[in-house]
Protein backbone atom coordinates (compact mmCIF):
# COMPACT_ATOMS: atom_id res chain seq x y z
CA UNK A 1 0.00 0.00 0.00
CA UNK A 2 1.37 3.40 -0.97
CA UNK A 3 2.15 5.84 1.80
CA UNK A 4 0.29 9.10 1.84
CA UNK A 5 2.22 12.35 1.64
CA UNK A 6 1.58 12.93 5.35
CA UNK A 7 2.89 9.47 6.25
CA UNK A 8 6.06 10.17 4.25
CA UNK A 9 6.54 13.48 6.06
CA UNK A 10 6.01 11.76 9.43
CA UNK A 11 8.57 9.06 8.53
CA UNK A 12 11.07 11.76 7.56
CA UNK A 13 10.49 13.58 10.86
CA UNK A 14 10.90 10.30 12.79
CA UNK A 15 14.27 9.71 11.11
CA UNK A 16 15.42 13.23 11.97
CA UNK A 17 14.31 12.91 15.61
CA UNK A 18 15.88 9.45 16.00
CA UNK A 19 19.18 10.91 14.81
CA UNK A 20 18.89 13.73 17.34
CA UNK A 21 17.94 11.44 20.23
CA UNK A 22 20.13 8.42 19.35
CA UNK A 23 22.01 8.73 22.66
CA UNK A 24 18.92 7.75 24.66
CA UNK A 25 19.30 4.10 25.59
CA UNK A 26 18.33 1.50 28.12
CA UNK A 27 14.88 1.60 29.65
CA UNK A 28 14.35 5.08 28.27
CA UNK A 29 15.08 3.92 24.72
CA UNK A 30 11.73 2.22 24.12
CA UNK A 31 9.81 5.04 25.78
CA UNK A 32 11.75 7.59 23.72
CA UNK A 33 10.99 5.70 20.52
CA UNK A 34 7.25 5.84 21.19
CA UNK A 35 7.50 9.52 22.12
CA UNK A 36 9.44 10.25 18.94
CA UNK A 37 6.68 8.65 16.86
CA UNK A 38 4.04 10.76 18.62
CA UNK A 39 6.15 13.93 18.40
CA UNK A 40 6.72 13.40 14.68
CA UNK A 41 2.97 13.04 14.12
CA UNK A 42 2.33 16.13 16.21
CA UNK A 43 4.96 18.16 14.32
CA UNK A 44 3.61 17.27 10.87
CA UNK A 45 0.02 17.88 11.99
CA UNK A 46 1.04 21.24 13.46
CA UNK A 47 2.67 22.17 10.15
CA UNK A 48 -0.57 21.30 8.32
CA UNK A 49 -2.71 23.24 10.79
CA UNK A 50 -0.37 26.21 10.58
CA UNK A 51 -0.67 26.25 6.79
CA UNK A 52 -4.47 26.11 7.11
CA UNK A 53 -4.49 28.95 9.64
CA UNK A 54 -2.21 31.05 7.45
CA UNK A 55 -4.48 30.48 4.47
CA UNK A 56 -7.89 30.74 6.16
CA UNK A 57 -7.16 32.82 9.25
CA UNK A 58 -7.64 32.18 12.94
CA UNK A 59 -11.22 33.45 13.01
CA UNK A 60 -14.30 32.99 10.89
CA UNK A 61 -17.73 34.51 10.56
CA UNK A 62 -20.30 32.47 12.45
CA UNK A 63 -24.06 32.77 12.53
CA UNK A 64 -26.35 31.01 15.02
CA UNK A 65 -29.32 31.33 12.68
CA UNK A 66 -30.31 33.10 9.49
CA UNK A 67 -32.11 35.81 11.47
CA UNK A 68 -29.06 36.77 13.55
CA UNK A 69 -26.04 38.80 12.51
CA UNK A 70 -22.84 36.80 12.04
CA UNK A 71 -19.96 37.39 14.43
CA UNK A 72 -16.28 36.52 14.43
CA UNK A 73 -15.23 33.46 16.37
CA UNK A 74 -12.06 31.45 16.72
CA UNK A 75 -11.90 28.63 14.20
CA UNK A 76 -11.93 25.10 15.69
CA UNK A 77 -8.60 24.38 13.98
CA UNK A 78 -7.08 27.26 15.98
CA UNK A 79 -8.04 25.55 19.24
CA UNK A 80 -6.64 22.26 17.97
CA UNK A 81 -3.40 23.99 16.96
CA UNK A 82 -2.98 25.62 20.37
CA UNK A 83 -3.65 22.37 22.24
CA UNK A 84 -1.44 20.24 19.99
CA UNK A 85 1.35 22.80 20.15
CA UNK A 86 1.39 22.58 23.94
CA UNK A 87 1.43 18.77 23.79
CA UNK A 88 4.30 18.85 21.28
CA UNK A 89 6.32 21.22 23.45
CA UNK A 90 5.84 18.96 26.49
CA UNK A 91 6.83 15.88 24.49
CA UNK A 92 9.99 17.55 23.19
CA UNK A 93 10.90 18.75 26.69
CA UNK A 94 10.52 15.19 28.01
CA UNK A 95 12.69 13.83 25.19
CA UNK A 96 15.34 16.47 25.86
CA UNK A 97 15.32 15.51 29.55
CA UNK A 98 16.09 11.88 28.61
CA UNK A 99 19.32 12.85 26.85
CA UNK A 100 22.46 12.12 28.85
CA UNK A 101 23.85 15.17 30.59
CA UNK A 102 26.47 16.93 28.51
CA UNK A 103 29.74 17.50 30.31
CA UNK A 104 29.91 21.27 30.56
CA UNK A 105 32.22 21.52 33.56
CA UNK A 106 35.18 22.79 31.51
CA UNK A 107 33.04 25.53 29.97
CA UNK A 108 31.75 26.52 33.40
CA UNK A 109 35.30 26.68 34.77
CA UNK A 110 36.45 28.83 31.85
CA UNK A 111 33.53 31.20 32.35
CA UNK A 112 34.20 31.51 36.07
CA UNK A 113 37.91 32.19 35.41
CA UNK A 114 36.98 34.90 32.93
CA UNK A 115 34.47 36.51 35.28
CA UNK A 116 36.84 36.50 38.26
CA UNK A 117 39.57 38.38 36.33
Amino acid sequence: MAKTEKEKRIAKEIRAMKAKYKEISGAHGLVAERMIEKAAYQKVTLDDLEADLDENGWTEGFRQSASLEPYERKRPSADIYISLSAQYQRTMKQLDAMLPAVESRATDDELMAFLSD
